[in-house]
């Protein structure tokens, strides 16, 4: 897609200051553990966010939660693979 992200359903979001990740979800087969990043300072008021690959989670996850905690990005619950 224009955003920088693939097709992702059952995905979290959190927002640290400025910055929107996007954690982990179903990319239609499996869970994954993909985490994104994108700059609301970056983007222009209504243009689409220009989210970039940062490291994956450790595990795949889907239908969980996240929440930027004490500057540190938390993954809560949901469901795995295996």
């Amino acid at each position: 897609s224009s955003s920088g992200l693939p097709l992702r359903r059952r995905a979290a979001a959190a927002v640290n200051g400025d910055v929107v990740y996007l954690v982990g979800g179903n990319d239609g087969v499996r869970p994954t553990a993909s985490v994104y990043a994108a700059s609301l300072g970056a983007s222009p008021a209504g243009s689409v966010l220009q989210f970039a690959p940062l490291t994956p989670l450790p595990i795949a996850v889907e239908r969980h939660a996240a929440v930027v905690f004490g500057g540190e990005l938390l993954v809560l619950a949901g469901y795995g693979q295996g």
